[in-house]
């Protein structure tokens, strides 16, 4: 095989024997070299669906795995491959002689599930939550009037009315992905107020502030939170879960000691008549 630039001549001898006499002949081979074939994919790496552009050069004609054919100093042929590959190209130079190479594509994938339906009452919060397939790197729910985030994979929301959610992912390779989830609103007399008992202010955007599911129906309430000796270290008018929420912390905003707390919240309905509930509830940072 010749990898060189130029022809190599190389010259055959034979000899031939009778027992006693014996003569000779010669043969020259001319080696010509194999064209240098060079192929590259762009991008390497691609998402589902996407096209890559396949380039060849070096020779004058070229023959793909694809099945493609072309002719010219370069080669420029597009794929949508569905999985990993690797394409062979065979390069003709100029003297005819034939050379070959290889050049691979990456596919990059990711999915998401939005996750079931969900039904809650009317200024109950629900939790959604996206689970992904892939390294996803970015998150972005929509619409985002009703979600206290859209950038993690679980943000809450508490729509007002039945509400249909977006999420979109991206991985590094910025291929992207999304799905929906229903969020139904029901109206009726076993929509009320309940409150969860725990919060776990850690700053991993899941169960860092405290929900009282319902809450938003009366706008016109009161909470105040009390320490196990009785003293109020928290207390605001028009809790709303979004804007007026308590994240753990006491009336100046430093974060309160874990520990067990208590809670008053007066609610007052349509007609002013008010409405007390008092329990616990559990910090864990």
């Amino acid at each position: 095989v010749n990898t060189s630039a130029t022809p190599i001549s190389v010259t055959y001898t034979v000899t031939a024997f009778n027992g006693t006499c014996s003569a000779d002949t010669t043969i020259t081979l001319i080696v010509k070299p194999l064209p240098a074939i060079i192929a590259s994919s762009s991008p390497a790496t691609i998402c589902m669906g996407d096209v890559v552009t396949l380039t060849a050069s070096g020779g004058i004609a070229y023959q793909w795995s694809t099945g493609a054919t072309t002719v010219g100093p370069q080669s420029l042929i597009v794929d949508t491959p569905s999985v990993p590959t690797t394409y062979l190209v065979a390069g003709m130079g100029l003297n005819g002689c034939i050379n070959f190479t290889s050049t691979n594509v990456d596919i990059s994938t990711i999915s998401v599930d939005a996750g079931s339906d969900q039904t809650i009452c009317f200024g109950f919060t629900v939790q959604l939550n996206a689970t992904v397939s892939g390294n996803a790197v970015s998150y972005l729910w929509s619409p985002d009037s009703t979600l206290n985030s859209t950038s993690v994979p679980n943000p809450s929301a508490n729509p007002a009315s039945t509400s249909l959610y977006f999420v979109e992912v991206y991985n590094s390779d910025g291929c992207y992905a999304e799905d929906s989830v229903t969020v139904f609103i029901i109206r009726s007399s076993q929509c009320l107020v309940y409150v969860y008992n725990g919060i776990t202010p850690n700053g991993d955007n899941n169960n860092d502030v405290w929900f009282i599911d319902g809450i938003q129906s009366f706008p016109n309430n009161n909470v105040s939170i009390f320490n196990r000796w009785g003293n109020k270290v928290w207390e605001a008018d028009h809790y709303d879960n979004k804007d007026v929420v308590w994240k753990g912390d006491n009336q100046q905003g430093d974060p309160l000691p874990d520990g067990t707390y208590y809670y008053i919240i007066i609610i007052h309905g349509e007609d002013g008549t008010p409405d007390t509930r008092s329990g616990w509830v559990e910090v864990t940072h």
